[in-house]
């Protein structure tokens, strides 16, 4: 986590770091003020996280929800990007979180997708706008949510609102990639 610090610099960081943490987690302290079980098992060489521990960790929740099939509370639990905000002067760990990041980005756009898409056959317009909406949050540019809410305000009558969609579609796409929006959006 500190590759320029030298090994003993970067140990006594990794000990302050590993304090701060358990002192907001409350999960140190005098053997009869532990959590039991704790929340990090931490040893001379090893810090791992203690999966016995009475936890919740949303990604772990956003993962087992697509997997159930549960894409309603995924898309809940999706709030944005992995660790946002976090730097850590670290190559090696930051190749990990850019890759991580991506996965759950993937992840989140193909279940709200298949959510629109469903709400749509289903013909609950409300929710199919809201959830091609949510993609356009996180992608402003992703031509086939602005296909889906077209159809969905078309189909709830609101024409200029789907032509206007439309327009705002064909902006994003300009100022993002300098294109134009494909044959099936116009």
């Amino acid at each position: 986590l500190w590759p320029d610090r030298p090994e003993r610099v970067a140990r006594q960081n990794l000990r302050q770091s590993l304090y701060h943490l358990r002192s907001l987690l409350d999960d140190g302290g005098a053997p009869e003020q532990q959590r039991t079980p704790p929340f990090l098992l931490i040893a001379r060489h090893t810090v791992q996280f203690n999966p016995q521990s009475d936890h919740r960790l949303d990604v772990a929740e956003f993962l087992a929800c697509l997997a159930q099939g549960h894409p309603e509370r995924a898309a809940e639990l999706y709030r944005g990007e992995l660790l946002a905000g976090l730097f850590v002067p670290s190559v090696a760990f930051e190749e990990w979180l850019v890759m991580t990041r991506e996965r759950f980005h993937r992840l989140a756009l193909e279940g709200l997708y298949q959510l629109t898409r469903q709400y749509l056959e289903r013909g609950d317009l409300a929710l199919a706008q809201r959830y091609a909406r949510q993609q356009l949050t996180l992608e402003p540019w992703r031509e086939e949510a602005h296909r889906q809410l077209m159809w969905a305000l078309a189909a709830t009558g609101q024409r200029s609102a789907a032509l206007a969609q439309y327009e705002t579609c064909r902006q994003a796409l300009v100022v993002e990639f300098g294109a134009e929006p494909g044959p099936e959006t116009t």
